[in-house]
């Protein structure tokens, strides 16, 4: 299929996808609604650590990952083009940035690694291939800095055991983290598109959990691939985040918000809620107004991702549940069970609290890696 308007071209592919996973999600959802009538379901449920984490980030993948079992045809990676690469998409350059930190850490060099790389096809051809290969090293230099800076021991994740009982069943299974200098854990999310906000929560809802299984940790420290400013110019970079939980969150505190999230997640297998953007969090507030804006601006044709490519709507998982043309009443229906989630939901997940942070009036207001480096922000949840 070939069209002179991208947009139209995107949507009318879209639309055969969005018909043919509708067809899939129908499915799914009538043979987990017949599950449920036939008592299969049996009261005490086992939800791992790992879901927990993700439906914090997005309460549709609790309806969509983990009651359904499917994923979303976003997040599958694009069939390979019959065509010689000369760039490389954002899924690839995540690939490449993992595996040269896999490679370094592993003892290669950068050289080997390029070769190997390059002979696999994975690196653009001829001239097109030095920059993204110098891109990709200087990324993974800048990695191993932040690690050193932060005394983060890469090589040797460690797994903690979480047991975490609630009157829903148990929040059971690990977490994965590695060590850092002065009893921190730190986390890594190489992922180009990965949002500041969304890793600060991770590591947060991580902290979170270790605290309400007994773990004695405080803070971390998330490495992500983000971006920095220089003499007014914005390139790309390795950043580092520090995070920390609200002091007065004791074990018995976090415990109980495990719980009051396990039976949110048990909510959000029932039934999809939407976050729309920042449409949802207007909503628990009470700012319809505002909140249709954020809707409408969200759905609309006009509206670009991060890469400039007009309609994203249409890639998220909202599109494929809700179609290309939602209305906003028929979602947020006032008064509804939507609503009476997302109030739930916020007043629930750990938040990026800076008034906690201000009465604390921690000094200094920054915090210096113990190993050398620039001073990061705090980020305090509560």
């Amino acid at each position: 299929m070939w069209s002179h308007d991208v947009v139209a071209l995107q949507a009318s592919q879209t639309t055969g996808i969005v018909d043919t996973e509708a067809s899939r999600l129908a499915a799914a959802i009538d043979a987990q609604s017949n599950a449920s009538a036939n008592g299969s379901r049996t009261g005490h449920r086992i939800v791992e650590p790992s879901a927990l984490e993700s439906f914090v980030r997005d309460p549709l993948n609790a309806f969509v990952r983990s009651a359904l079992g499917i994923s979303t045809w976003r997040d599958q990676a694009d069939d390979e083009p019959a065509t010689i690469p000369l760039s490389l998409t954002k899924p690839q350059t995540t690939a490449l940035l993992q595996d040269l930190a896999s490679a370094r850490l592993a003892g290669f060099s950068t050289e080997q690694w390029e070769q190997v790389q390059s002979r696999a096809g994975n690196i653009p051809v001829g001239q097109y291939g030095t920059p993204v290969a110098t891109s990709t090293t200087a990324r993974i230099d800048e990695l191993l800095a932040h690690a050193n800076n932060w005394g983060i021991n890469l090589a040797q994740p460690e797994q903690f055991d979480i047991d975490i009982p609630y009157s829903g069943g148990v929040v059971s299974g690990s977490v994965v983290a590695l060590p850092a200098q002065d009893n921190r854990i730190a986390l890594v999310d190489l992922n180009v598109s990965a949002k500041d906000k969304d890793v600060r929560l991770h590591l947060a809802v991580q902290l979170l959990l270790l605290r309400a299984a007994g773990h004695l940790f405080v803070d971390g420290v998330a490495l992500m691939y983000g971006s920095k400013t220089t003499a007014g110019a914005k390139s790309d970079a390795i950043v580092s985040h520090y995070v920390m939980l609200d002091p007065a969150i004791d074990q018995s505190a976090a415990q109980e918000k495990i719980a009051s999230l396990a039976l949110l997640f048990e909510r959000a297998l029932l039934q999809p809620f939407p976050l729309f953007g920042d449409t949802a969090k207007n909503v628990a507030e009470g700012e319809f107004d505002e909140a249709k804006k954020k809707f409408n601006t969200k759905i609309s044709q006009d509206n670009k991702d991060s890469e400039g490519n007009r309609f994203s709507y249409i890639s998220t998982k909202e599109c494929l549940l809700f179609g290309v043309t939602p209305a906003f009443e028929e979602v947020y229906s006032i008064p509804g069970e939507v609503i009476d989630f997302f109030s739930d939901f916020f007043a629930t997940i750990p938040l990026q609290n800076d008034e906690a942070l201000a009465e604390l009036d921690l000094k200094p207001k920054q915090i210096k890696p113990p190993n050398g480096g620039d001073s990061r922000k705090r980020y305090l949840f509560s």
